[in-house]
């Protein structure tokens, strides 16, 4: 049963799934990552000191990810190394998340790629408070970052303040 490697990868984001099989079972290497300095322009100045919403919001994809395996009886557990040093980075600023999904069922790796994109754009959409519609459905990885770039064009906040603020600060 050979069940094929998926990559879902822009300039923003990446989720890529790793099937393999072992002892006659399929164990999953899940990879995910997002470019913290591209989401800037989306979550800037919606967030406080080392709390940005698309750090968070990959934190929160990993855990609803492992939820959504337990209760289908899937075995998640932690790698604390990059399983996917392969899956391109830019010499930017990324954040990522790596998880090894055990005894994992043949329909989960697209079920994985449909949940993480749905929920990243759900999770920055509220804790940015952005008020925009999201996609019905899964869109391409070029479509997200269409999307994406249009988001940063649009809600793009200046991270300074103004100088009068400085001045009644003092």
């Amino acid at each position: 049963m050979g069940i094929e490697p998926l990559e879902y990868c822009n300039d923003f984001v990446y989720f890529v799934v790793r099937p393999a099989m072992k002892d006659g079972r399929l164990d999953i290497l899940y990879c995910s990552g997002v470019n913290l300095r591209k989401m800037l322009p989306i979550t800037g100045g919606r967030h406080g000191l080392a709390s940005s919403p698309a750090l968070r919001g990959l934190q929160i994809i990993n855990r609803n990810l492992r939820a959504l395996a337990l209760s289908k009886q899937m075995q998640p557990r932690t790698l604390k190394d990059n399983g996917c040093p392969d899956v391109r980075h830019t010499d930017d600023l990324w954040y990522s998340e790596t998880l090894m999904i055990e005894n994992a069922c043949v329909s989960f790796p697209v079920e994985i790629i449909e949940h993480c994109v749905g929920d990243f754009l759900r999770t920055i959409n509220k804790s940015c408070r952005l008020g925009e519609k999201l996609p019905d459905e899964l869109i391409d990885e070029a479509e997200l970052q269409i999307l994406l770039e249009n988001w940063s064009k649009k809600h793009d906040v200046k991270m300074r303040r103004s100088k009068s603020y400085y001045r009644f600060s003092e």
